[in-house]
C-alpha cells in the first residue's frame, strides 16, 4: 500500500528544510568564520556557561573557562604567566 500524497508532500518538505539547514551548517564550517547566533542561541550558550560557573563541584570555581565544540565548557588549564 503506497503512502498518501499528503504524507509524501510533508516528507519531501521536511527533507528540503533539513537539507537547507544542513547546507548552512556545512557552509559555515567551510568558511571557518564566526557563526551568527540568534538571541535564543546566545541565551542558551550563556546559560550553559552560567551552569558551569555555578556548579558547586567545579574545582576552579570563578576561574576562566574554555569552550570546546562538542565537548562544552571546562576550566582553562593553560598557564598564562
Amino acid at each position: 500500500m503506497a503512502p498518501s500524497i499528503n504524507v509524501v508532500t510533508v516528507a519531501k518538505t521536511r527533507q528540503a528544510l533539513a537539507a537547507a539547514y544542513l547546507e548552512t551548517v556545512w557552509a559555515a564550517l567551510r568558511i571557518d568564520a564566526p557563526v551568527h547566533l540568534t538571541h535564543r542561541q546566545a541565551t542558551a550558550l550563556a546559560g550553559e556557561l552560567d551552569r558551569v560557573w555555578a556548579d558547586r563541584e567545579s574545582r576552579a570555581r570563578g576561574a576562566s573557562k574554555v569552550h570546546t565544540p562538542d565537548v562544552g565548557w571546562a576550566p582553562d588549564t593553560e598557564s598564562h604567566d
